[in-house]
């Protein structure tokens, strides 16, 4: 039965995926894509490739999980189908001076975090980088996290103020610009990311989502991009290959090393109540007040699964995530957190809401799993109450 479910459930998204295609409305903040989607090639796939020798825990999770998933896809099925714009009104150009000087200063923090942290340096000399990756976690996180943000947030208000005929070209330079110089900087291949999402959401906001076979390609050159990246992190230009090797076959790999070790230390009573969350939740503090501030949790979950390698921590699936931090009362969280993705997404589709709370909702909606999102909404808020500080007052925000 638990195999039919997942066959079934991958057949309906599939179906689904053609349908939204059709309509252009495959957009890469879609809770469609970024949650039931990407279940089929995080958890469904990876279960069925292993599938029976699983953990009971794993079959759990992922057995209720996709039948939330399915209720929920009938329950929002309208939601998915609406196309989404935003436009902007010609009075926030006056504000474009203000901020481009912002955006020059978070430019400048950024620059003087990797300086600080040796990754820009050793960068540019081909040096393997990973230890000073944590460095960089533990030393300027704090000084690095509301600029990365803040970049986003005002380079995105700023692109849609132009047209997509006009002004494309233009767009995907200072995009791809952004993601050399986020990477320079932190050294993590999320900020590559970080200027692709930037031109994708150009696109689809001032223009239509994906059909089928765009979606398919900007899938298959993400492990082409994070091979070759970590490649040039490593310091070793002759692993690219094998590295994009391993990236296309990532979810599965992840699977196996990551979501059963932790699903089997973890088996029926050794959860953590929420302790992934509280981490989130604290992590803006800086470490020079509070010096013995935990570390993120995927740090934790490499001891529990006995990995001492170098680099950062690891990581699980949504639905795992959850069971290891509240066992078997998990769906209720799960679903808590899809009505809030759900609810965010409905404030992204109103066009009659201020278009900086629409926006707001996008970044947060793109944030990934409940812990990053804890952690990024802090951010988030001393990033806006900077804004207020800046701006003098909150009406010309």
């Amino acid at each position: 039965m638990m195999e039919l479910l997942l066959y079934l459930y991958i057949l309906i998204v599939v179906y689904l995926f053609f349908k939204y295609s059709r309509i252009r409305t495959l957009y890469i903040f879609s809770p469609y894509i970024l949650i039931y989607l990407n279940f089929i090639f995080n958890d469904a796939i990876p279960f069925l490739f292993f599938y029976p020798d699983v953990p009971e825990n794993i079959q759990y999770t992922t057995f209720t999980a996709a039948i939330i998933n399915l209720s929920f896809l009938f329950l929002f099925r309208k939601q998915a189908q609406v196309p989404i714009s935003i436009n902007l009104p010609l009075s926030s150009i006056k504000l474009n001076k203000k901020r481009k000087i912002l955006l020059s200063c978070f430019v400048f923090f950024l620059l003087w975090a990797g300086v600080m942290s040796g990754v820009l340096i050793n960068l540019l000399r081909g040096n393997n980088i990973e230890d000073l990756r944590r460095t960089s976690e533990i030393g300027v996180g704090v000084i690095r996290d509301i600029p990365m943000l803040g970049i986003q947030i005002i380079m995105l208000v700023l692109f849609l103020q132009k047209t997509w005929k006009c002004y494309y070209k233009v767009v995907a330079f200072y995009s791809f610009c952004l993601s050399v110089f986020l990477f320079l900087t932190t050294g993590n291949k999320g900020g590559v990311l970080v200027g692709v999402t930037l031109f994708l959401l150009f696109f689809h906001l001032k223009k239509r989502g994906f059909k089928w076979y765009e979606y398919v390609l900007y899938y298959l050159a993400m492990p082409l991009a994070a091979g070759t990246l970590q490649g040039i992190r490593g310091g070793d230009l002759t692993l690219i290959a094998s590295q994009i090797a391993v990236f296309f076959s990532y979810p599965v790999i992840l699977y196996q090393a990551n979501s059963i070790p932790i699903m089997n230390a973890v088996g029926t009573e050794n959860f953590f109540w929420g302790e992934e969350y509280y981490t989130g939740l604290v992590k803006f503090i800086p470490r020079f007040l509070w010096p013995d501030k935990p570390l993120s949790f995927d740090y934790k979950l490499k001891e529990l699964a006995n990995y001492d390698f170098e680099g950062g921590g690891i990581y699980t699936t949504l639905c795992n995530d959850l069971y290891i931090n509240f066992g078997y009362y998990y769906f209720i969280f799960y679903i808590l957190w899809l009505l809030f993705i759900h609810y965010l997404y409905g404030m992204v589709m109103d066009d009659k809401r201020f278009y900086y709370s629409r926006i707001i909702a996008l970044f947060i909606i793109l944030m990934g799993g409940i812990a990053s999102t804890i952690g990024s909404c802090e951010i988030l808020l001393l990033f806006l109450l900077f804004l207020i500080l800046y701006y003098s007052r909150v009406k010309t925000l």
